[in-house]
């Protein structure tokens, strides 16, 4: 079941969709205005940048819930932020190595299954759903895989098309991520999101430390700068 704080921060992206919608009109009438959709805001691009960030936090370490085959299937039905299904093929070698099983493997690729990717759902709140693509690379450490440089994907949700990347992020079997980077671009703002292990990442909006999100629970909060 879906956290509450979770579906606050769903719930600020579906009156934005509904916006967006109504001006948009009906698909089937071909005659209804195709106004463009409303501009976002930086609390909007806060909320989408802290949405991928907490689907990414359980995406990225199925690379590491490996069974004992070279291409694994793991179905996220059930789980706080994502529902669908990733792939992941196992190499030893690198990217053109030999498939292998994952206890031998040194790289990983992780794909989302099926056309649309995964979907961000909640409960209680109309709209439409939001769909996460992921094509992540990474080599794979005990405990622990490095995400590569190219690895990333989209957010699509109604009009809006965010991006992600990652570089040297790194997703542990247990805890949260670390190091790397994790950028995320939508409707002219540059975003980061910080991870340093902990429960607490930074969301930095065109350079500014402007939230702080945490992972645990999916609450978004100001930045506060620290006092000593």
């Amino acid at each position: 079941m879906k956290n509450h704080n979770l579906k606050l921060i769903l719930a600020a992206l579906a009156v934005l969709l509904l916006g967006a919608w109504a001006l948009s009109g009906c698909e089937s009438d071909s005659v209804a205005p195709k106004d463009e959709a409303p501009e976002l805001t930086q609390e909007n691009a806060g909320y989408q940048a802290a949405m991928v960030a907490l689907a990414m936090t359980e995406v990225g370490p199925q690379i590491l819930a490996y069974v004992n085959k070279d291409v694994e299937t793991y179905d996220l039905s059930g789980y706080d932020y994502v529902d669908g299904s990733v792939q992941v093929d196992y190499r030893s070698g690198g990217a053109d190595g030999t498939p292998t099983t994952p206890g031998n493997a040194d790289y990983a690729h992780l794909t989302t299954v099926g056309e649309d990717g995964l979907v961000l759902t909640w409960d209680g709140i109309p709209g439409s759903a939001m769909y996460l693509t992921a094509d992540i690379a990474g080599t794979i450490g005990t405990g622990s895989v490095t995400i590569l440089a190219g690895s990333g994907g989209t957010m699509t949700s109604g009009p809006y098309v965010v991006n992600y990347a990652m570089n040297g992020l790194v997703f542990h079997a247990t805890g949260y991520p670390t190091g790397g980077t994790f950028t995320v671009s939508s409707g002219g703002y540059a975003m980061a999101v910080a991870f340093n292990g902990s429960s607490t990442a930074t969301i930095y909006v065109n350079d500014n430390p402007t939230y702080f999100l945490n992972l645990a629970t999916g609450d978004l909060t100001p930045y506060s700068a620290p006092t000593f």
